[in-house]
């Protein structure tokens, strides 16, 4: 039962990697941020960010450890 569970979080991962090359983003991303509001977000949400504000991030430390705060979709 936790492979399962396992298999099925990196499914979403890839998923989130992929909707944020879709958005711009590295294809390794998990998140995309806001420059101008330091505020990142999942890249699984349905959030549009010009590109010129546009932020990716790897991981959420790499989001938080550049004073970016999370919101929710």
């Amino acid at each position: 039962l936790g492979f399962i569970a396992i298999v099925s979080d990196f499914a979403g991962e890839k998923d989130a990697q992929a909707t944020c090359a879709e958005k711009g983003c590295r294809e390794n991303s998990l998140y995309l941020g806001s420059k101008s509001k330091k505020e990142y977000f999942s890249c699984s949400c349905n959030i549009d960010i010009n590109k010129t504000d546009l932020i990716c991030f790897e991981n959420e430390e790499q989001a938080l450890s550049n004073g970016y705060e999370l919101k929710d979709c």
